[in-house]
């Protein structure tokens, strides 16, 4: 069988101090791709991602780190090999990486927009004690359960996040909120259920100052046809028309990130590989849970080690 070959790209979380020195030792290509990036946001990103923990925890800069991160490897992946992915997707910030590889968004573009989403995220975030909550071991009508959604204004609002696998789902909300649904999924018997150390309450209808920003940078960026196709997080199901780009990335701040369905249609597509193309291998734990026993090819490409052996292969 011919490989068929999916790409996931990871989304905030996945960052880490002096993450993917490897790879920038080894390729130029890798490096190249930082001196855009670097010369688009007028400071030295890797320098934040190589000396500055403080700065590469906050959202703002997190955001575009992972972004070049992910397409710096796609690059060096590139170089060692043809690759020629059929599909792509990415969880949350991750679908900005999707949209640059496959060519319907501008890299330089996707930089901008996303230091200002981390920003607007940021801010929308600071009126307010908000957390984000991981449960662990529940199913997802249990989870749903936890939440009450119906009120944004009020302080015991709680959303459905990111349906992350069968049975690790997100909850983001007011971290009273948060705190209270922990208890209750433990008395559910949940495996865990703890509040994530992140920033913001992602994904939710808090969000709702940052997207109506979002919505106007939006209206400025140019948007190409897609060469690869792209399923984007808030329904998993591919993208019908570059028209369709906006209006996704706005209503994607502020609904949660479906990636059980994203890696389901995948599987239904008969892909035979799904690599994660970006530092961490987080998806690739969730992607192998949803895929079950599927005849399927998952692997991380967190290192240069991976990467070569991973590619040797195909």
């Amino acid at each position: 069988m011919l490989d068929k070959i999916a790409l996931v790209f990871p989304g905030q979380g996945s960052q880490r101090l002096g993450m993917l020195k490897d790879f920038y030792d080894k390729f130029k290509v890798f490096r190249d791709k930082f001196e855009e990036a670097s010369t688009a946001l007028h400071y030295d990103l890797w320098h934040v991602i190589a000396e500055d923990e403080a700065k590469l925890n906050q959202t703002r800069f997190t955001q575009p780190a992972l972004l070049a991160s992910s397409l710096a490897i796609l690059e060096a992946a590139k170089e060692l090999a043809p690759i020629d992915a059929v599909s792509m997707a990415g969880h949350s910030l991750g679908e900005y990486s999707a949209l640059v590889a496959a060519k319907a968004l501008d890299f330089k573009d996707a930089l901008t927009l996303v230091a200002k989403r981390g920003e607007w995220m940021q801010e929308a975030a600071a009126s307010a004690d908000t957390a984000m909550l991981v449960v662990v071991g529940l199913e997802l009508n249990e989870v749903r359960s936890l939440a009450n959604d119906k009120d944004p204004n009020s302080h015991d609002y709680l959303a459905v996040a990111n349906i992350n696998s069968p049975k690790q789902i997100v909850l983001s909300g007011y971290r009273a909120a948060c705190d209270e649904a922990a208890k209750r999924a433990k008395e559910l018997g949940a495996k865990i259920a703890k509040i994530l150390p992140v920033s913001v309450a992602a994904h939710c209808a808090l969000m709702q100052p940052a997207a109506l920003k979002l919505k106007e940078a939006l209206k400025d960026v140019n948007f190409h046809p897609f060469q690869a196709e792209v399923l984007r997080d808030i329904d998993g199901k591919a993208y019908s028309s570059p028209s369709d780009i906006a209006s996704s990335l706005v209503e994607q701040v502020v609904k949660g990130v479906e990636w059980v369905s994203i890696i389901k249609n995948l599987l239904a597509s008969k892909v035979t590989s799904i690599f994660e193309c970006g530092p961490g291998h987080v998806l690739t734990g969730l992607n192998r849970q949803i895929g079950g026993d599927a005849a399927v090819t998952f692997e991380s490409w967190e290192t240069v080690v991976q990467l070569e052996n991973c590619l040797s292969k195909k």
